[in-house]
């Protein structure tokens, strides 16, 4: 559990949050998330473009993405 020595709270529920956030924009935009680590005071994130996808889209397609 993730705790601030001088104050003593839990910070938790941002590892949660930054792994939901991650999750909408691998749905939203095309890419992927290889992978991730998150600690308690900052994250790594690997992340893969996925081209094949997006590859013969038209510009209102990309926009309505």
């Amino acid at each position: 559990m993730w705790r601030r020595p001088y104050i003593g709270l839990s910070f938790e529920y941002r590892r949660q949050s930054i792994s939901g956030r991650l999750r909408k924009m691998v749905d939203i935009f095309t890419i992927d998330a290889s992978t991730y680590a998150i600690m308690s005071n900052h994250y790594h994130v690997v992340l893969h473009v996925e081209t094949d996808k997006i590859e013969g889209w038209t510009a209102h397609q990309i926009i309505a993405q």
